[in-house]
């Protein structure tokens, strides 16, 4: 709920998505989407009775996210980032259209787009503008073994945590200068990884078995040994 209400303090419209999918698939996993929802509204309705009676308007948290969405739309006053963003995926595709085999090029000075400095804010095109054909596919199966690890735990029921991550970060991805910026790819790399992790190996039956029957005939040769 902290976590929620700065995101929302934030007004960012790409975190807020990333954080409703992490959401829903931390429901599926765990099962629980009727108590989930049933309590998330009986929290919010209790916070919101209780900011009322405090005098506070509950609807001005909202603010930051309408500003943003004024903000992001060109409504209002500030950097139109949805028509930035149209425009370096107009770019990019101009140019993948022209040479889809080969990228402009991996270094720092080719990865602008329509004003040289902005980057391609969607990961997958990104790489297929930046690096051509290949990177694209390579993108295109990193992209695949995470979503499928998503779906997997989904359906196991296991993992929550690791799955939300991944599902956050792949969302924000979609929005996001996210291809340059490892703060991202790591916490990604890392709750994949740990996605198939099942803590300390269990120890065989057999081998575990033989290891209680030499415990055993150990504790009976002391005893025998105390002439008893």
């Amino acid at each position: 709920m902290v976590n929620a209400g700065a995101l929302v303090a934030t007004g960012s419209l790409s975190s807020l998505l990333s954080l409703a999918a992490a959401t829903v698939v931390l429901i599926v996993v765990y099962r629980a989407a009727i108590r989930s929802i049933v309590l998330g509204v009986i929290v919010l309705a209790g916070t919101a009775v209780v900011l009322m009676a405090a005098g506070f308007d509950p609807t001005a948290v909202l603010a930051p996210v309408n500003h943003r969405i004024d903000v992001v739309t060109g409504e209002s006053v500030g950097v139109a980032s949805l028509g930035i963003r149209q425009q370096t995926y107009a770019f990019a595709w101009e140019y993948i259209q022209n040479d889809p085999l080969v990228g402009v090029g991996m270094d720092s000075t080719n990865q602008g787009t329509f004003n040289g400095v902005t980057v391609v804010h969607n990961y997958v095109l990104h790489a297929w503008y930046q690096g051509g054909l290949a990177l694209l596919l390579a993108m295109a199966g990193v992209t695949l073994l995470v979503i499928g690890r998503v779906v997997r735990t989904m359906m196991t029921g296991a993992k929550g945590p690791e799955s939300a991550i991944m599902a956050a970060v792949i969302v924000y991805a979609l929005g996001s200068a996210f291809f340059d910026q490892q703060q991202y790819w790591i916490p990604l790399i890392l709750a994949f990884v740990a996605s198939y992790y099942n803590g300390r190996a269990a120890i065989p039956a057999t081998t575990n078995d033989n290891r209680l029957n030499q415990q055993a005939r150990i504790r009976r040769g002391r005893f025998a040994g105390t002439g008893a």
